[in-house]
């Protein structure tokens, strides 16, 4: 199978492949075919909000990509033909497209569809005053687990939905998938925040897909703290006129972690707006790779793209690779992308030493101020409280 190599499965794709030496294009990792349901969990249901598990009684739920669970196309696509000429804008966006190996056929959405034959289903009515808070929390005693669901956001509504994913201090080796679905309705705006503090052996796949409709606007936060092994993705489908997607993702990875990062945003809808920012730091030995994939389709008239990413290294054993693309078929746009690596400059040290703070110290401040950043978007202070313990325990 395409999607397999060497006995491993292809996760987080990019959709425009580099150099295979530079090892960018893709991640893999080894499964165990045993896993169990899992679902979210919540203390509480602010009106507005309604949680059942009939999400595949939906009759009109369209189909969702995946950034995570994607696989390397089929072969490298090229302009130019045999004859020395080359394809115009449509027929090399026909090319791309048979190029691409559909998302149903990887193994692990076949695994993910056995497993969670019936997702969580979260529908959002109106402008709920309170945050829906829920929580997935890793099992103790199983290995392996598979949560599935479908947000959907009616027409006119405004929302906020914060996932905390928690440690069950165990330490197991275990891998926990994560399939997120938002369908965002007409003129909608829906604030989804991620927090994941996973255990220090735990492998994680956290896909998280959008549909946007005309109008609509998603705001995104993840923060990311835990776990071995992380594989998490963005895909989003600007599908409608107008739709606005803005994403901030902070990760502060130590030791020996590694984050695998495959963020994608396609731009259908004429005047889209697409904003990604990606803040983090690695110290000690850790290690990161991020690809961010800007993609305007023909017809995207009159939208902007940008992707801005900053990388805070406090150690020089540390891993940093990155990969931001723009894809194009369209003219009337603007699309942009930035990066910005590296330790303290002289100057913040000189400022902090002035100030009686030495140089671990400053780095601590630093690295958890970008963590910060990210969780003032938290409507929950015990929340905030867990993320701040959390720091405190790893010594941050």
């Amino acid at each position: 199978m395409a999607d397999i190599k060497n006995d491993k499965i292809i996760v987080n794709a990019t959709p425009a492949t580099t150099w295979n030496w530079l090892k960018l294009n893709s991640d893999s990792f080894s499964y165990d075919k045993e896993y169990k349901k899992q679902e979210l969990k919540f203390e509480a249901i602010p009106q507005g909000f309604s949680i059942s598990d009939k999400a595949s009684s939906l009759s009109s739920l369209p189909e969702f990509k995946s950034s995570v669970f994607n696989a390397l196309p089929k072969k490298e696509i090229d302009r130019r033909k045999r004859d020395g000429s080359y394809l115009d804008d449509q027929e090399f966006e026909k090319s791309r497209k048979e190029n691409q190996i559909s998302n149903k056929n990887h193994p692990l959405i076949k695994l993910i569809d056995k497993t969670v034959p019936e997702p969580q289903y979260i529908k959002v009515s109106g402008s709920p005053k309170e945050a829906l808070l829920l929580h997935l929390d890793e099992e103790k005693n199983c290995s392996n687990t598979i949560a599935k669901h479908i947000i959907q956001t009616e027409n006119g509504s405004d929302s906020t939905i914060v996932i905390l994913y928690s440690s069950d201090s165990s330490n197991q080796e275990k891998c926990q998938l994560v399939q997120s679905q938002i369908l965002l309705g007409e003129n909608s705006h829906l604030t989804l925040i991620k927090v994941q503090l996973l255990g220090k052996k735990t492998l994680q796949l956290d896909d998280t897909s959008f549909i946007c409709g005309e109008n609509s606007k998603v705001d995104f936060v993840q923060i990311e703290l835990g776990g071995n092994h992380v594989d998490s993705g963005i895909y989003a489908d600007l599908l409608g006129n107008r739709s606005d997607i803005k994403t901030h993702v902070t990760y502060l990875f130590k030791e020996d972690q590694y984050l695998d990062m495959n963020h994608w945003v396609v731009q259908h809808g004429k005047r889209t707006k697409c904003d990604m920012y990606v803040d983090g730091t690695l110290k000690d030995q850790a290690s990161k790779i991020y690809r961010g994939t800007i993609d305007l389709q023909k017809g995207c008239s009159g939208s902007t793209g940008n992707e801005m990413e900053n990388t805070l290294t406090l150690s020089p054993k540390v891993v940093n690779k990155s990969m931001p693309n723009i894809l194009c078929l369209e003219d009337d746009i603007a699309a942009e992308h930035g990066a910005t690596i590296g330790k303290l400059s002289k100057e913040v040290l000189f400022y902090m030493e002035s100030r009686g703070i030495d140089e671990e110290t400053a780095q601590k401040i630093i690295a958890r101020a970008k963590i910060q950043r990210a969780a003032d978007f938290i409507p929950s202070e015990n929340i905030r409280e867990v993320i701040s313990n959390y720091l405190e325990s790893q010594g941050l």
